[in-house]
């Protein structure tokens, strides 16, 4: 079938490539781009015109259910919810039942997947027998049976066996895919340790159980020469060991969830089991600085971690539930709204879920190049809806995004050039008319923002902050009260004009004459001068720094004492008819 994809801006950061141009399917590959080649007579014309055309999504990490569990989900609805995502290649977790340790199951799971034919499914195979952690596993008749790479999924390794599975992987020419997680310290753990797990009585999972893993594994990999990929960080400090690793030249490669660049700890409130994952949610800070990890390119890949529950898996006590979320068709609107708070550019946002992650798992997807496999995902990017539970197709409807307003809108999937996922005629209709009215908003608000009156406005740098704390630097008379400001007049006090008192004035007994002027002079720079209380909006705060919780609690118990002074003390009358 030969398709013609019609005045979409075309995405492709493999090839650099951001413009509007046409782009020309035949026998599920790429034929061109931009000039139409000779002799070429389209089957079925895509009118994109306002829309982003992109690679397919490359999903490092979705739990699939299927074998073992497929009373949670098949192969066939999480991979018809991928397409409608827009992700047409998803690497799915050795952590099934049967584990994928033998040929036969990676068989199965390829099988499973072309008869439902939505997405395209990558294996990772077992890194030890059963994932037990004892005996290692047959890495070199997996690797040949078509897994990308080997997981022992978050069950625990010994040290021992570890290296000694880094090293056959090694030879095999294979990527270890570690989940960094010190199985000592994180025991039974749920939430992350520290205010909130504290006020819920939660188990705790401390931050270290994620930087001892980190730590371990990077000697081990420096020892055996492997190449590591570290799934779904969820720490600053881990971000940091590994951005040094990184530096000195470590074969290593990183991701992380989506939702651990838009949730914290604070986001559990009273025991919402959709917030309880693993790793758990932690702090602002550790969000802001894997954020800045993405931003700087330690962490390359955003990946959706995948993993849809039945709604009884969600309802017992916050500790007894089972952790994840159902994800996967939320991979591109978070990701997307990461450009939008300026965070990332539209093509650096899409190379996250499309090149780097192909690169990764070191197959041939995430591109747009002559002669590449047609896995192309076609959106809105300006089309606001919000999420809500029937437009989950996933059988899992386990997630904390619903309610949210989210952009990248997918009209279109094609796998292997066949559209496997395309909208009603009427929703397309209601898409193109609202987004075009958003977009054009969007355009009118940078249209009439005037540049002198930015260039006039204060703008708050990296330097105005202190360890990720979003504090304003104002002036000393900007923040104390008149009486508590230096009595010594300031050069700008020293400047302000005296008024100069006129006869008639004086005559009419406006003004007193008998003090002097020098005296008038002096009253006058006496008086406190109004204090000027610089407004929020007047600055451009970078968007990624947030103010601590610690200052949160430290206003609000100033708040309370000063609502406490300025009680009015009960008359001595009120105060005998108390005690009588």
């Amino acid at each position: 079938m030969r398709i013609l994809i019609k005045g979409g801006h075309v995405v492709d950061p493999a090839n650099d490539i951001d413009k509007v141009q046409d782009l020309y399917i035949a026998d599920g590959k790429i034929l061109a781009r931009g000039r139409k080649p000779q002799d070429f007579q389209a089957d079925r014309v895509i009118d994109a015109t306002g829309l982003v055309v992109c690679p397919g999504l490359v999903d490092l990490r979705a739990r699939l259910r299927e074998p073992g569990q497929e009373n949670k989900a098949t192969i066939a609805s999480e991979t018809k919810a991928a397409a409608k995502g827009g992700v047409t290649t998803v690497c799915c977790p050795p952590d099934t039942d049967p584990v994928i340790d033998t040929p036969a199951v990676v068989e199965l799971i390829h099988r499973r997947a072309s008869e439902a034919g939505f997405a395209k499914v990558v294996p990772l195979g077992a890194l030890t027998y059963r994932l037990r952690g004892e005996q290692l596993a047959e890495m070199s008749a997996l690797k040949h049976a078509g897994c990308a790479g080997v997981s022992n999924a978050q069950r625990p390794v010994d040290p021992k066996i570890l290296r000694r599975a880094m090293e056959y992987a090694a030879s095999q020419g294979l990527t270890v895919y570690l989940h960094p997680e010190d199985p000592a310290l994180s025991q039974n753990g749920c939430a992350h340790e520290g205010i909130v797990s504290v006020r819920l009585g939660l188990p705790a999972i401390p931050e270290t159980a994620e930087t001892v893993a980190v730590a371990q594994a990077l000697q081990l990999i420096d020892l055996t020469g492997v190449n590591a990929h570290f799934c779904s960080l969820s720490s600053a400090a881990a971000a940091r060991m590994v951005a040094r690793a990184q530096y000195d030249g470590a074969p290593i490669t990183v991701d992380v969830a989506a939702h651990q660049l838009f949730l914290t700890e604070m986001d559990i409130g009273f025991f919402n089991a959709q917030c309880h994952v693993r790793p758990p949610l932690r702090t602002q800070r550790d969000c802001d600085g894997l954020r800045e990890a993405l931003v700087n390119g330690t962490i390359s890949a955003i990946c959706s971690d995948h993993q849809p529950h039945d709604t009884d898996a969600k309802l017992a006590p916050f500790p007894a539930t089972e952790p994840g979320i159902s994800a996967v068709e939320t991979l591109l609107p978070l990701t997307l709204r990461l450009v939008d708070e300026g965070l990332l550019t539209l093509s650096d946002a899409i190379s996250r879920v499309t090149f780097f992650p192909a690169n990764i798992l070191d197959i041939s997807a995430g591109t747009l190049d002559n002669g590449a496999s047609a896995d192309i995902c076609i959106f809105h990017p300006h089309y606001t809806w919000r999420y809500e539970p029937h437009h989950i197709v996933s059988a899992g409807k386990n997630t904390p995004f619903l309610g949210w307003n989210l952009k990248g809108f997918v009209t279109h999937t094609l796998l292997n050039g066949n559209i496997v996922h395309e909208v009603d005629e009427a929703v397309l209709r209601e898409v193109m008319t609202q987004g075009a009215y958003e977009a054009e908003q969007a355009q009118a608000v940078v249209i009439h923002e005037n540049p002198e009156e930015m260039a006039d406005e204060e703008e708050i740098t990296e330097d105005d902050f202190y360890e990720g704390e979003a504090e304003l630097l104002v002036t000393e008379e900007a923040i104390l009260p008149p009486k508590a400001q230096s009595a010594t007049p300031t050069p700008k006090e020293k400047q302000v004009p005296v008024k100069q008192t006129k006869p008639e004035e004086v005559e009419s007994g406006k003004v007193d004459d008998t003090k002097g002027a020098s005296q008038q002079q002096s009253e006058s720079a006496a008086q406190p001068t109004e204090v000027y209380q610089p407004a929020f909006s007047q600055f451009k705060v970078p968007h990624k720094k947030f103010a601590p919780l610690s200052d949160q609690v430290t206003k609000t118990k100033n708040t309370d004492s000063a609502t406490s002074d300025t009680t009015e003390p009960l008359s001595s009358s009120q105060s005998t008819k108390d005690d009588t």
